[in-house]
């Protein structure tokens, strides 16, 4: 079976952590993984120490964001704004989309940051942020990662060229203010 034959293959959630709400935030450098085919595809080498992270997110209801990578320390002046995104209690849902990339522009801003390349997987409790700032906010020092188009951290692969393609995001994984809302499970009798 090739890898691409999974597309249509759900992720398998037993394979996810769940960060508990009190470790929050973090910042994570990842995929999104939408199937089985994404959860095959792109293998990080094991002393990056990889993860499958599933994070929730508020949208019209509170739900999973599936991803693969790696935690990432901040320097410690970018601790200030992950905190501050963190404690985002009614921004997200008292804003239309527009207003709410723009608060948050505005707010990666001060920081000289951006999300030019991302800002599409920006909701509640998930902050994204251009990749091309790694080095910029990372103890850690990515350049050669970055460099070789982040090559270097993946294990060699017998996938098609298409399905070795990256798109890896920095994203703080923040506090959803859809933790606190009550929720109705619907059942049929």
């Amino acid at each position: 079976m090739r890898c691409t034959d999974l597309v249509d293959k759900p992720v398998t959630t037993k394979n996810y952590q769940i960060y508990d709400v009190r470790e929050l935030p973090k910042l994570f450098l990842g995929i999104k993984v939408k199937n089985k085919f994404d959860e095959c595809r792109l293998q990080i080498k094991s002393k990056y120490a990889p993860k499958f992270i599933s994070h929730f997110r508020l949208r019209l209801e509170l739900e999973p964001f599936y991803m693969y990578g790696i935690e990432v320390n901040v320097k410690k002046p970018f601790k200030t704004l992950l905190k501050r995104l963190n404690n985002n209690t009614d921004t997200a849902i008292n804003k239309d989309f527009d207003e709410f990339t723009t608060w948050y522009k505005c707010m990666l801003n001060e920081y000289n940051l951006s999300c030019d390349t991302c800002y599409r997987y920006l909701s509640d409790g998930l902050y994204p942020i251009d990749v091309m700032h790694l080095d910029y906010i990372s103890r850690k020092n990515y350049s050669k990662e970055v460099l070789s188009g982040f090559k270097e951290m993946m294990e060699e692969s017998d996938n098609e060229w298409y399905a070795s393609l990256n798109n890896l995001n920095l994203f703080v994984l923040g506090f959803s203010t859809g933790y606190n809302m009550d929720y109705q499970i619907n059942s049929s009798h």
